[in-house]
């Protein structure tokens, strides 16, 4: 099994939104996947969330 994936995130204001701008690199790579896929963008943006999540470990920082 691979290594977890690690965020460092600084604690945000609670808010919510149900869209996300993706860098340049990772639209690339969604584009390449819809292409060799056929599926939307939303659903293999949202597969890769939901299926990666358990690889994901959060490691607080404190503000400097």
């Amino acid at each position: 099994m691979k290594s977890k994936i690690v965020l460092n995130v600084y604690r945000p204001e609670k808010g919510m939104c149900g869209v996300v701008r993706l860098d340049e690199e990772a639209e690339r790579l969604i584009r390449q996947l819809q292409r060799e896929t056929g599926l939307s963008a939303k659903y293999i943006v949202s597969q890769i969330i939901i299926q990666g999540f358990d690889l994901v470990e959060i490691k607080e920082e404190k503000e400097q």
